[in-house]
């Protein structure tokens, strides 16, 4: 039978030491940790009240947009009638965007799903006639 050697006292107090150094090393990177996860929630909120910002002035310009195509419609007084399930809307713009897309007050005379979205949406590019 080999008996393995035992540790020195002053073996053991060097490793207490090393332990103790240790700990306090992973007590310092959970406090770290801590602060970098409040600072992760400090920025998702900034970034979820700025991307309401973003949408609010989006609305806004979309609506300011159609209303300045509304008003250059009116002056140049030409007008698109349009015809869904029988029932006839003048388009109140001369061009418009949807998702990204441009779009020309005549392409609904020719896209037919297109102007069905907009009935059904109850879009304020089209006015009942």
């Amino acid at each position: 039978m080999s008996q393995t050697a035992q540790p020195t006292a002053e073996q053991l107090a060097e490793k207490e030491v090393e332990i103790v150094r240790l700990t306090a090393l992973v007590d310092d990177y959970k406090k770290q940790l801590v602060e970098k996860d409040k600072t992760i929630v400090e920025t998702k909120e900034q970034l979820t009240a700025k991307t309401a910002e973003v949408t609010e002035a989006e609305g806004l310009i979309s609506g300011l947009q159609t209303a300045l195509t509304a008003q250059a419609t009116a002056e140049s007084g030409q007008d698109t009638i349009v015809t869904y399930k029988g029932k006839k809307f003048r388009v109140v713009v001369p061009a418009f965007k949807l998702k990204d897309q441009e779009y020309k007050a005549e392409d609904l005379n020719e896209n037919k799903e297109l102007l069905a979205r907009l009935v059904e949406k109850k879009s304020s590019i089209l006015a009942a006639l």
